[in-house]
């Protein structure tokens, strides 16, 4: 069920977001669940399993999925060892939390094919920058909420991943 169709549940979210303690959490999780689909979707294009990519760093195939599973704490170390394994940079990005961040998608993550990035300064300025890692060239982003996104990714003021 969508926040759209269950404008409860987001007013719950919205009122838990608003404890620091909470809020906390909930930004950690979502970095978590972030890396570790792009993760998947970055072993995906370049052909590996959990098995091969382990091969690669000299850790164990558990290694590599106690990284995948959420809940793990994974160092910025390993994080970038993992993306170097798929042929990828680890980048990470720092933005004001806002009160107009706008409303959190709850539809469930798309099977990636294509990894789009999309920067969203706020719903309604459509300030969008997008571009695709594979071209790195500069396309226009679909509209915000056109595409469903993880649970946890804010569909503004945050960096945002849909299938293409």
């Amino acid at each position: 069920m969508s926040a759209k169709s269950n404008p409860e549940a987001l007013s719950w979210l919205e009122q838990q977001l608003a404890n620091n303690e909470f809020r906390l959490v909930f930004d950690q999780e979502r970095a978590s669940r972030e890396f570790c689909e792009q993760l998947e979707a970055a072993m995906k294009r370049a052909g590996l399993a959990r098995h091969e990519l382990a091969a690669r760093i000299g850790k164990s195939r558990s290694f590599v999925s106690q990284c995948l599973r959420l809940g793990r704490n994974l160092t910025l170390d390993t994080m970038s060892e993992l993306a170097a394994a798929c042929d990828y940079e680890l980048h990470i990005w720092l933005r004001p939390r806002t009160a107009d961040a706008g409303p959190v998608c709850l539809e469930p993550a798309p099977d990636w094919t294509s990894l789009v990035e999309a920067h969203v300064t706020h719903p309604d300025a459509r300030d969008v920058t997008a571009w695709d890692r594979d071209r790195n060239v500069s396309q226009e982003a679909p509209e915000v909420g056109a595409s469903p996104v993880s649970m946890w990714d804010v569909a503004a003021g945050c960096h945002l991943s849909w299938a293409s």
